[in-house]
């Protein structure tokens, strides 16, 4: 027995040292397509659509920008509609609002067009009503598992009681946001599946706040909730799922997908991306 476990393990050792080719792959580049980032919310000040071109895989560069395109959005409860323009031609599509306007109402179902290259492209959202996130709390120390010896933060927010709600969650570290693929946190009533968290506090792990580096006094912690969509929840995790595909047991990755519809047929361009639109609650505090 003793020695069949050796040569197992040696053999195991020379599978995974003994490979040292490097292996070309071609892949043919493919059609390009149409990518989409309109994230909207109910937050007053400007909104922004990002619209670009992707590339080819391996291609070192950023995606060159759609220039122009005509984008609106439809509020489908009053038919107001929101023009967005690229004025500095970088793909950025910008609405600014006038004196007292915002663009996201509580309970209103919008639509977002897009014309370009001689085709339409379309999609909706929904914007649901936010739990407040009530406060922020911090405490040096080790955390429940005796774990770092550092400042921990956490925030509380009871979650919309008789209704079920899908919930993303951002972190800022002194205003700017955690982009780390593996800290996007999305929730169900407040915790992972909703199957008994209605109308609860948000359940621990979905309350604690992480960041790479170790906190200081002085620093600022910003926490937003979003309130999105079933379908916004599932995309989110797919891009989590995709983005921290790697090491040894990674899967295939795959396409995430889109809520971008084409409704012309005049070119081969199709397209990527996502529309939502969300209702955002908010609360800082700074450590001394």
């Amino acid at each position: 027995m003793t020695k069949k476990i050796f040569f197992g393990l040696l053999f195991f050792g020379l599978v995974f040292t003994g490979c040292q080719d490097i292996i070309d792959i071609s892949l043919p580049a493919g059609q390009s397509q149409l990518a989409v980032d309109a994230f909207l919310t109910n937050q007053s000040g400007a909104q922004q659509i990002v619209l670009t071109q992707t590339i080819s895989y391996f291609a070192n560069q950023p995606c060159p920008p759609i220039n122009g395109a005509t984008v609106k959005v439809t509020d489908n409860t009053n038919s107001k509609i929101y023009t967005f323009a690229d004025s500095s031609n970088t793909g950025i599509y910008v609405w600014k609002p006038t004196a007292g306007d915002t663009l996201g109402i509580i309970g209103h179902h919008y639509t977002l067009s897009i014309n370009y290259d001689g085709d339409n492209y379309s999609a909706t959202s929904v914007i649901n009503p936010v739990p407040p996130v009530d406060s922020i709390t911090y405490k040096f120390g080790t955390n429940a598992f005796g774990k770092g010896n550092k400042y921990h933060t956490q925030f509380y927010a009871t979650d919309i009681p008789h209704v079920v709600d899908f919930y993303w969650i951002k972190q800022f570290r002194n205003g700017v946001l955690d982009t780390k693929p593996a800290d996007i946190t999305v929730s169900q009533d407040g915790g992972f599946n909703g199957t008994a968290d209605d109308g609860l506090l948000f359940i621990e792990p979905i309350r604690q706040i992480h960041f790479g580096t170790n906190l200081n006094i002085g620093d600022s912690v910003t926490v937003q909730i979003h309130a999105i969509t079933y379908q916004t929840f599932m995309f989110l995790q797919e891009v989590r799922t995709q983005t921290t595909n790697g090491g040894l047991f990674a899967t295939p990755p795959a396409n995430v997908d889109s809520n971008i519809h084409k409704t012309t047929s005049n070119t081969l361009t199709t397209a990527v991306g996502w529309f939502s639109t969300a209702a955002v609650s908010t609360n800082s505090v700074t450590l001394h």
